[in-house]
């Protein structure tokens, strides 16, 4: 028909096809125009909404035909409060149309482009239970749906749960997914958070790809970002099916932050740290033997890598202790969840446990059972070393079992809370620590502690060296056993316990010291002996108190010594008590109590500020030491009785004494009995009463001394001997009897003082001199002095000026009167016929360094063994600038006279000449060696030149002399010489003597060295001496004997000639035999200077000489040489 109507072949074609387009075109305009999208919403809507039961707007809803696919554009679904739930940009599905025909929907592609879903939780399980009540209860056609591949683009969602206070948002949310024999599915999520209750908000992101078919998940890769750590992971998984447990596994790697976790678990102190994992985590089918029941376990088997910080990781543990510090680990982590186990290897720095820092801690780490162990580590603590091992409970508890290298004792003791009393130190030794949450620290130890302070101060400050003991410590007590405090001369022992907590202490102590000082110093350094103690320590640990026994001795207090010093005492750092103390030294004995408070102690032995309470009872102490242990060493000695109490301080005290002083010498003086009762305050000492006896000699005393150098005294006496008084009793032929009456004042350096002293009587070599009365006043720094002796007829006159030139005088007028004491002083043997009398002036003047004196005698008279001697003129003798001379010297009397002139400069020269003629007869007076002595001699003799070195000249003549020795009963006569005297030489020149019947002529030289005769030479010979040595032994002989003398020997050498000689001393036999038994060594009466002269003589004899007694009658010869000396 058409080829009728349209007979061109071509026309016809393009009529079809313009047909066809037109058809097409109708097609599209009705499937996509409004009205058609009308009635797809209208169709579709109702569904939806009855479904979901919420309320659903489509924009737009279009079919298309080639390909054949439902798109819908402004997809929304509202809740009943008009609150949007789900926005889908664009949609579009690709169906198989012919899949209808069978009844099923097949879905070749589902495009969802930026979907936006916001639902809270509790809505979201609404809609999809009502979606699931639609799906299920058979209301309108079924269909089986397929779903071939999902793509969905940029999506977003707002997840909340408002009841759990939990959100979850993501943007650039992307799917694919492709189902053919299994789902493949690629998925990620560009941004996301997740905000978690009382948590910080997370961020998160995901890459992955998933395979998932029906008996297998496999994650080919997958990324998981969250908050900057990384997790990149594969594996798959097995579904439990058919009865049988599910499998699989996972291997991966993960970057994780700390600061990741810490968002994760809400850590309020988490710090940085970076963790890597890597390994492999595993599903394993698995059987419960309790319940039966089967399941997977996870097994682990990671490598861990990095670091962290203690305090995160105590927190994450919900551990509420100190424990703080950087560790670094490598190690791996296996086994299942939760039983896992750990083992590597850490390193920490800057550790804090508990109160113990550790700058480092390296070892081998290991976790099992809810506990980490730390074996071989090595740590460094307060500049020292541990090693050892520990355990660290999840629990907080922690063991350390370990040994330790000088570690700083104060840290150390900080850390187990016990503040002791030493210096810092170093501490070595194990230990085994043990600490239980809540719970105080367990400790079990074996110490040492030596001290490095070089710091000066007490006994612990710095002569502590070391301690050792064993220390156990639980529930806060630390007990010590065997521990030994040891300074170089001291030990401490110390048995007990030491409560922490309550800060008490209940301890034995023992102590041994080799010397005292090491307590005492440096507040006393005067006591040194050996100490022991045995005693308790208790009460609190900041004031402990110590008792006991102590024992003291024998030793030294300032040097001097003491046997032994016993006491029971109660120490404290704020005081020492002592009920008795018992010191001995030899038969003294002093008891002492009382107690002395440290004001300003520091602590344990300081005994800075004492404040003294004493009493002290002494029985026949010592004086001497007494002083020097307490003052400076001074001459005073004596037996001391009595009784003394203290209290104060060096600056504020008060106390007295009574004592009494028998036997005593003080600075030389011997003291009988001495009396003193004294009170002294910070101000003065006051001596209420000071009485002192010496044989019938008594003094009285009393007055103060005060501090700031004033005094005030008095002195009286009735009655002093002189002789009594050291000075001068045995010294001098002069004895008196006086009596003092004395005051003083002011201050050491000006004092005022007046005294009267009167002599009762006087004698001088028992001859009364008579009496004497002395007055004097120290006024301003002088003293003066008066005085009348010799019952008036003798004054004196004196003056001193305590100045720095010190100058003094002193006046003396002897008028006209007896003087005979003074010559008696003068004799060695005084003559009854002695007299003296004189009349003059001396006048004695000085300063520092100088003196000079002027005398002048008008009148001078004296006589003696019948010889009387006057002077001829006034004599004058003057001292002035170390010159001594001799103004005028004349006497004369018994036909003869003396007379001397010139000077003296002493120690540079001589200058003197003396010229006389005397009788021999009175020099007698002067000298021992004569019992008889007469004559006559002449002399007249000059020296002068240097002082060391003077000479000698003139002559010396005897005539007619006359003398018998003491001793020797033979006499001199006749003696007649010459001697003369020229610079330093002497010449003895014929002095002829009659001596025992015989002759004697002696001749020879020597040399003078000052006034002193050296190198002396002399010849004798001997003619017709006649000798008796003993009775019934008579010798004549002669010869010639040589005296030799220098500064290194002296000889006696010559000949001897027995003329004749006669022994008729008769021998007792018994006597005789029974002095042979026993050689006495008789006394010689040789003269002194034989003792030591060398002797060389030869003695001969062979006529006329015999014994004849009753053990033979028969002549002797001789022939004998005598050599050696007589001593």
């Amino acid at each position: 028909m058409l080829k009728r109507l349209i007979p061109n072949k071509l026309m016809r074609r393009l009529i079809v096809v313009f047909s066809v387009i037109c058809f097409i075109a109708l097609l599209f305009f009705l499937l996509r125009g409004p009205h058609l999208s009308n009635a797809i919403k209208r169709a579709i809507l109702p569904v939806l909404e009855d479904a979901t039961g919420e309320s659903i707007i489509i924009d737009s809803a279009v079919i298309n035909l080639f390909p054949f696919y439902l798109q819908t554009k402004g997809f929304k679904v509202f809740d009943e409060d008009g609150n949007k739930l789900l926005h889908i940009t664009k949609m579009r599905a690709y169906i198989d149309l012919l899949g209808l025909f069978s009844g099923e929907l097949r879905i070749r592609r589902l495009t969802v482009k930026e979907p936006e879903l916001t639902a809270d939780r509790k809505v979201l399980d609404e809609i999809i239970r009502r979606v699931g009540k639609h799906t299920g209860n058979g209301d309108g056609p079924r269909f089986s749906v397929s779903l071939k591949n999902l793509r969905l683009y940029d999506g977003k969602f707002t997840l909340t749960d408002m009841e759990k206070q939990m959100k979850a948002t993501g943007n650039g949310i992307n799917i694919d997914m492709l189902a053919r024999n299994a789902y493949n599915v690629t998925v990620s999520l560009k941004q996301g958070t997740l905000k978690l209750p009382d948590l910080p908000e997370m961020s998160a992101g995901l890459d992955g790809r998933i395979k998932i078919s029906d008996d297998r998940i496999k994650v080919s890769e997958a990324k998981i970002y969250v908050s900057d750590s990384t997790f990149r992971v594969r594996g798959e998984v097995y579904p439990a099916s058919k009865g049988e447990p599910g499998h699989g596994g996972f291997t991966g790697k993960a970057k994780i932050l700390v600061k990741t976790i810490g968002k994760i678990f809400g850590l309020q102190e988490s710090k940085d740290g970076e963790l890597t994992v890597s390994g492999s985590v595993d599903l394993v089918p698995s059987k419960d033997d309790r319940t039966g029941r089967q399941g997977p376990k996870v097994e682990l088997d990671l490598e861990t890598e990095g670091w962290f910080y203690l305090e995160t990781l105590m927190e994450l543990l919900k551990v509420d202790e100190n424990i703080k510090g950087r560790i670094s680990l490598k190690g791996r982590i296996r086994g299942f969840y939760p039983d896992v186990t750990g083992e590597g290897t850490i390193e920490v720095e800057d550790a804090v446990i508990d109160t113990l820092p550790m700058d480092d801690i390296k070892g081998k780490i290991s976790y099992q059972e809810e506990k980490f162990k730390l074996d071989d580590f090595v740590a460094h603590t307060y500049d020292g070393e541990l090693k050892g091992r520990a355990v660290i409970f999840t629990d907080g508890g922690y063991s350390i079992d370990a040994s330790v290298k000088n570690v700083n004792s104060p840290g150390l003791f900080e850390f187990i809370k016990w503040d002791p009393p030493f210096t810092p130190g170093k501490i070595s030794g194990n230990f085994s620590l043990n600490r239980k949450p809540g719970m105080e620290i367990e400790l079990t130890a074996g110490a040492e502690y030596v001290n490095t302070s070089i710091n000066a101060g007490n006994l612990i400050e710095e002569r502590l060296k070391n301690i050792q003991t064993d220390i156990d410590m639980e529930e806060g007590v630390l007990t010590l056993s065997n521990a030994v405090l040891t300074t170089s001369l001291s030990s401490l022992f110390i048995d007990g316990s030491i409560d922490l907590l309550k800060k008490k202490l209940d301890l034995d102590v023992t102590m041994r010291s080799d010397d005292a000082v090491d307590f005492t110093a440096p507040d006393f350094k005067g006591l040194r002996a050996p100490v022991s103690f045995a005693g308790r320590a208790e009460g609190s640990t900041l004031s402990p108190v110590i008792s006991g026994s102590i024992k003291i001795g024998p030793g030294t207090v300032n040097g001097e010594k003491f046997n032994e010093a016993t006491a029971e005492i109660t120490y404290s750092p704020e005081a020492l008590h002592t009920s008795r103390l018992s010191i001995s030294q030899d038969k003294a004995l002093y008891e002492v109590s009382g107690s002395i408070d440290f004001r300003k102690s520091e602590g344990l032995f300081s005994f800075k500020d004492p404040y003294y309470r004493a009493r002290a009872t002494i029985m026949d102490g010592d004086a001497a030491s007494l002083i020097a242990a307490s003052l400076d060493k001074l001459p005073i000695s004596g037996l001391i009785n009595g009784s003394l109490f203290f209290e104060g301080d060096s600056e504020e005290f008060g106390g007295s004494g009574s004592i009494t002083v028998e036997d005593s010498v003080v600075y030389g003086q011997p003291i009988d009995r001495a009396v003193i009762k004294a009170e002294f305050s910070p101000e003065n000492i006051n001596f209420s009463s000071v009485e002192i006896q010496k044989n019938r000699s008594s003094l009285r005393a009393g007055g103060s001394v005060y501090f700031d150098n004033r005094f005030n005294v008095s002195v009286k006496s009735d009655g002093v001997d002189l002789k009594d008084l050291a000075f001068a009793g045995g010294k001098y032929p002069v004895d008196a009897r006086f009596s003092v009456d004395a005051e003083g004042s002011g201050t050491f350096k000006n004092p005022r003082a007046r005294f009267s002293l009167s002599v009762l009587e006087s004698y001088f070599r028992d001859v009364l001199i008579g009496k004497a009365d002395i007055k004097g006043e120290l006024k301003d720094k002088s003293l003066s002095v008066q005085g009348s002796f010799l019952d008036g007829i003798a004054t004196a006159e004196a003056s001193l000026v305590f100045s720095e030139t010190l100058p003094w005088e002193v006046n003396m007028e002897f008028n006209s009167g007896r003087y005979d004491f003074l010559l008696a002083g003068l004799l060695k043997d005084v003559p009854r016929d002695i007299s003296a009398s004189l009349e003059g002036m001396v006048r004695l003047k000085g300063q520092k360094g100088k003196f000079s004196m002027s005398s002048r005698f008008s009148s001078l008279l004296f006589n003696l063994y019948g010889y009387n001697f006057i002077n001829n003129e006034d004599v004058v003798l003057e001292l002035s600038d170390d010159v001594f001379r001799i103004g005028s010297l004349s006497i004369h009397g018994g036909s003869g006279n003396i007379s001397a002139t010139g000077s003296v400069k002493i120690g540079q020269d001589y200058d003197l000449k003396v010229d006389g003629k005397i009788n021999l007869a009175p020099l007698k007076a002067v000298t021992e060696t004569f019992d008889l002595l007469r004559g006559r001699g002449s002399f007249s003799v000059s020296v002068t030149g240097p002082w060391e070195s003077p000479e000698f000249r003139g002559e010396i003549n005897i005539r007619d002399g006359a003398a018998v020795l003491s001793g020797l009963p033979y006499r001199i006569e006749s003696v007649n010489g010459d001697i003369f005297l020229d610079g330093n030489r002497i010449t003895l020149d014929s002095l002829n003597a009659e001596f025992a019947g015989g002759k004697v002529r002696v001749s020879g030289a020597g040399y003078l060295d000052k006034l002193t005769i050296k190198n002396l030479s002399l010849s004798s010979v001997l003619d017709g001496i006649k000798i008796r040595p003993e009775d019934d032994v008579d010798i004549v002989f002669d010869g010639k004997l040589f005296f030799e003398t220098s500064a290194k020997k002296q000889t006696l050498l010559g000949d001897i000639n027995i003329i004749k000689a006669r022994y008729k001393k008769r021998i007792a036999w018994k006597s005789w035999l029974l002095k042979l038994r026993q050689v006495e060594e008789a006394p010689s009466d040789q003269a002194s200077f034989l003792g030591k002269t060398a002797l060389n003589i030869y003695i001969k004899g062979e006529d006329n000489i015999f014994i004849d007694n009753n053990i033979a009658k028969t002549p002797v010869k001789i022939d004998l040489n005598v050599q050696g000396n007589i001593a």
